[in-house]
């Protein structure tokens, strides 16, 4: 009995065949998956892109707070809703990236089962 490179199931000697992942070990062309680099770098542009929306929204709301206590004007809703229409915009691009690189690393996987 051997053990199986991709999953560490044990595999029969007569049988090449993973009972667990069903890889063929017969022939030596055998490469492990590779993660892609570009879908790596998406997704962290992407929760930055978050992180940064988050600081930038609340960034944006305190600087129209204070503009409006020197014009006098305090029952206002602006500053939160500016401040909330950032952090969507934000979010927003940045579930993209992540669904971007999720996408890449799909098609990567499929490449390296073939």
């Amino acid at each position: 009995m051997g053990k199986c490179k991709l999953c560490g199931s044990d595999t029969f000697e007569n049988d090449d065949l993973c009972n667990a992942c069903k890889t063929n070990h017969s022939s030596n062309s055998y490469t492990p998956p590779t993660k892609n680099l570009i879908g790596s770098i998406l997704k962290g542009i992407g929760v930055a892109f978050i992180i940064l929306g988050v600081v930038c929204g609340m960034l944006t709301s305190s600087s129209i707070t204070s503009i409006l206590k020197e014009a006098n004007i305090t029952d206002s809703v602006a500053p939160l809703t500016c401040g909330m229409m950032v952090l969507i915009g934000y979010c927003i691009s940045g579930i993209l990236l992540i669904g971007f690189s999720e996408i890449i690393m799909l098609l990567q996987a499929i490449k390296d089962k073939k």
